[in-house]
């Protein structure tokens, strides 16, 4: 996937739903970003663009739990920002 789609993404919030604000996100919760998804779904987008816009629901859930200040400026914030290859364990192609 483009860099340059991640980083619209961001830019339009959709990445942030669901997460705090306080972290980067832009609030709501889990059932925000559902929908959020079905829309996209909804609009044309397919699995795979869902699939690889939202890679970081994988982690960044575990990161905040974690309460770490640190971890969560190092990878959350920049993530929901656009950079997908803040996380740890994600390479660029």
């Amino acid at each position: 996937m483009p860099r340059s789609l991640h980083q619209r993404a961001a830019d339009a919030g959709i990445l942030g739903v669901g997460y705090p604000e306080d972290a980067g996100g832009a609030g709501g919760d889990f059932l925000d970003l559902m929908v959020v998804l079905e829309e996209l779904l909804t609009a044309g987008g397919s699995s795979g663009l869902c699939a690889s816009l939202f890679t970081h629901l994988i982690s960044i859930p575990h990161i905040l739990a974690s309460g770490h200040r640190e971890h969560i400026e190092r990878w959350v914030r920049p993530t929901l920002q656009g950079a997908p290859d803040r996380l740890p364990g994600h390479h660029r192609a």
